[in-house]
């Protein structure tokens, strides 16, 4: 949910319910979201196809933005590894994380280090045995994510489902719209509990987004439904997650 709106590879700190003071690492190549997912609340613009062949940045480049900007960064809760689209998708996935983790042991040794993927990678093992360093992995996964999160052929939802009991833990964090496209009723959200039930994450996070993309009509889910989801999970599976607004 930490979003980058500033030009870098480092942003922030910002602040957010979810995560406190955090220091944001954008490993993704500006100006436009290059994800595998077309999420149809997301805020940012798509990459283009003519402009598939945008330099990323080097993992040294993004362990060195990460070292100079510790020191000024003031109190943090988190190091955390997000922006306009999916890091896992970086082509040097495993050495980004491997950069990150050096500069933040030596400037930060206290501070944790997340990332907030989708998990569409997860079906490598590479890119999990990356994830596995990290200090929490939270994972996007919305109820309907088919129609909401709209992965693409390369990424099919049933194969990344299947993977993500292969991490060692994470945190599920899932985002509820109603609108053009809603997964608020009764058969996406039973669903949704029976899924996160078989998977018995560490945490769950539930939330709405504060703004939303204008290309699809979708609206944030009222507070009163994600109280009621919420307890809906707690009851049928003895997970208490955590409501965010």
């Amino acid at each position: 949910m930490v979003s980058s709106h500033t030009k870098g590879i480092i942003y922030g700190p910002v602040w957010s319910p979810q995560l406190g003071r955090s220091l944001g690492i954008d490993p993704l190549p500006p100006p436009y979201r290059v994800c595998s997912y077309d999420c149809v609340y997301c805020a940012f613009r798509h990459l283009p196809s003519g402009l598939r062949g945008t330099r990323w940045p080097t993992p040294g480049e993004v362990g060195s933005a990460l070292a100079n900007a510790l020191p000024q960064a003031g109190p943090l809760d988190s190091i955390t590894i997000s922006g306009h689209g999916e890091p896992t998708l970086h082509p040097r996935f495993g050495s980004l994380v491997a950069e990150v983790l050096s500069a933040a042991r030596h400037a930060r040794p206290g501070v944790p280090v997340r990332i907030v993927t989708n998990g569409s990678m997860v079906c490598h093992e590479d890119v999990r045995r990356a994830l596995d360093l990290l200090d929490e992995r939270i994972v996007k996964l919305d109820a309907a994510a088919e129609r909401v999160c709209r992965p693409d052929a390369g990424h099919p939802l049933g194969a990344v489902v299947a993977a993500l009991p292969l991490l060692r833990d994470m945190t599920i964090q899932s985002c509820f719209i109603e609108g053009a496209v809603e997964n608020t009723d009764a058969d996406s959200v039973q669903d949704w509990v029976d899924l996160v039930g078989e998977l018995r994450p560490q945490a769950v996070q539930i939330y709405t987004p504060s703004c939303v993309s204008h290309e699809v009509d979708v609206v944030p889910a009222p507070a009163w439904r994600l109280d009621e989801i919420a307890a809906q999970l707690e009851k049928q599976s003895g997970i208490h997650p955590s409501v965010y607004i």
